[in-house]
């Protein structure tokens, strides 16, 4: 039993403690407080991807390897980079059974599961109806003698646990006793590495993240040599083979870009490059028709 009156200041510093107790029990802790708005401008840096910081600077942020590869499949792209071209997205794949099994034990918990992970936290599972019939017996007459002896009556475990919080307040407590304050708590290293990030450029922030920061037109152009080969830099791949454009096979056109097909051959016939001649004296066959009608006529008027 606790009177009144050192129960309710018990309350209070439970309730409302004051910002020196919270920084002396954070400190105690390996913890530093500080206002909500620096934590919330240093915090909001270091939380921003390499990639966002680049997209600020007009730069585009790549891994090493990445950028790398990027470079690699650009000049020579090898048949395992069409695969790759293939898959956007990663996913994590469980069987149907595990998930189902796992879900129906967080919502549908059995009996003795209950009892043996309540068992380990210290508590007992019982009946809800002899639970309260224990409590209704045990109550009234508690609370008759505590009235006579002008004391107040609470459980000796919340007595413990606001004796314990006081003593040995946890940082959860602390934290949102600070936030009454407008304060945060961050654990002394990650508040020294956040000053440390937020200090660094978005090129030192790339290379702790094994990636490298390339400017947009760099990496656009990359990407156009990829996806749309030009005639010359085709021309240059057969010439470093010693062969026509004819002569390289459709697997070794996929190489150079996933785009080309079966219908490549046809674009690169000699016919349909005689054919898609069409400047007067070139000989297309339409151009051709024109000519020599126009030569008819000619020598007819003349």
């Amino acid at each position: 039993m606790i009177k009144p009156e050192e129960l309710d200041q018990l309350k209070k510093s439970v309730e409302s403690p004051s910002l020196d107790y919270i920084r002396l029990k954070a400190a105690d802790q390996g913890f530093e407080v500080i206002e909500k708005d620096e934590f919330s401008l240093i915090n909001e840096r270091y939380k921003k991807s390499v990639e966002d910081l680049a997209e600020e600077n007009g730069l585009v942020a790549l891994k090493v390897e990445d950028y790398n590869n990027l470079i690699q499949n650009a000049n020579e792209p090898a048949l395992a980079h069409i695969s790759e071209m293939a898959t956007k997205h990663e996913h994590v794949v469980v069987s149907a059974n595990d998930f189902n099994k796992y879900l129906n034990t967080f919502e549908h918990p059995e009996l003795e599961f209950i009892k043996e992970k309540a068992k380990e936290q210290g508590y007992t599972v019982v009946l809800l109806d002899d639970y309260a019939s224990i409590v209704a017996e045990n109550k009234e007459t508690l609370e008759e003698k505590a009235e006579k002896a002008h004391a107040k009556l609470i459980p000796v475990e919340e007595y413990t646990t606001q004796q314990e919080t006081l003593n040995n307040p946890s940082i959860d407590f602390l934290n949102e006793k600070a936030k009454l304050l407008q304060k945060v708590i961050v654990p002394q290293l990650e508040y020294d590495e956040l000053v440390k990030s937020a200090s660094q450029s978005v090129h030192d922030k790339a290379a702790v993240a094994s990636m490298v920061v390339i400017n947009k037109d760099e990496h656009s152009k990359l990407q156009a040599t990829l996806l749309a080969p030009s005639l010359e830099f085709l021309h240059l791949k057969c010439n470093e083979k010693g062969i026509s454009l004819d002569e390289l096979s459709l697997e070794e056109y996929k190489e150079i870009s996933p785009v080309f097909e079966q219908d490549i051959y046809e674009a690169i016939s000699m016919k349909t490059c005689v054919e898609k001649r069409m400047t007067l004296g070139a000989p297309g066959p339409d151009v051709m028709e024109q000519v020599i009608a126009g030569n008819k006529k000619y020598l007819e008027a003349n």
